[in-house]
């Protein structure tokens, strides 16, 4: 292929681009796999997504025989198949999280040792080899246990968290405070400027520090003008 030149795109080339989707690569690194960089890609992609809308749009309009054209159909091929190759890679993955969050998976534990006795003969009496030693019987001894796993109380909670973050995810907390453990604004300013505010729900307030002199901004204050004084509030 000369350089600089993109493949062609083909049914070939698809299916190797859906395969390593499939197993878990990006859709630019699968491509890029074989050799098709980012922006060809993007560029395919494109024209296939642009190719569905057009049909669908017709077909909304009521033209039901609206058709695919056939000089953008692998574009439209290569779009669905990289959607159904993330949709089973998902698939796969959520399997093997779903699993391990009910458990009851068979676990097999397998255990070889050996063990060693004296070879005795017929009176019961140990045997000796030419030198006298008692001759050893070496026996190994293979053990197999089955077990079922237990519920990961961590992969349902992993799901969950991905699934509802507003109710599972987890939120962290962080005390801000000034000097000396104080209010960064002192509760009785606060009260104090909002008793003026008016209709607070449309309040817009500002807490700044180098736009001008630190403190709270009311409704309609301009932070770009510098010179815009800061409420005269009571100090704590």
């Amino acid at each position: 292929m000369p350089a600089g030149r993109p493949p062609k795109l083909s049914r070939d080339l698809i299916s190797k681009i859906e395969s390593a989707v499939a197993a878990g690569l990006y859709k630019e690194t699968a491509s890029a796999l074989h050799a098709v960089d980012r922006g060809t890609l993007h560029a395919w992609l494109k024209r296939g997504a642009e190719e569905k809308q057009r049909v669908e749009k017709l077909v909304g309009q009521g033209f039901t025989l609206a058709r695919i054209t056939g000089r953008e159909r692998i574009y439209v091929e290569l779009s669905d198949a990289i959607e159904r190759a993330i949709a089973n890679a998902t698939l796969r993955d959520l399997s093997v999280v779903d699993r391990a969050a009910q458990g009851g998976a068979k676990i097999v534990t397998i255990t070889t040792r050996t063990k060693s006795y004296p070879k005795l003969d017929d009176d019961g009496k140990p045997m000796l080899d030419a030198a006298g030693t008692p001759i050893q019987v070496v026996e190994v001894v293979r053990e197999e246990r089955t077990a079922e796993a237990l519920p990961e109380w961590t992969a349902a909670a992993w799901k969950l968290e991905r699934r509802d973050p507003k109710h599972f995810g987890r939120r962290t907390y962080r005390e801000l405070t000034g000097a000396d453990g104080k209010d960064l604004i002192p509760l009785d300013a606060i009260r104090a400027v909002l008793a003026n505010a008016g209709d607070v729900d449309e309040a817009d307030w500002e807490f700044v520090t180098d736009a001008a002199p630190a403190g709270l901004l009311g409704p309609g204050a301009d932070l770009r003008d510098a010179a815009t004084p800061a409420p005269d509030l009571p100090e704590a």
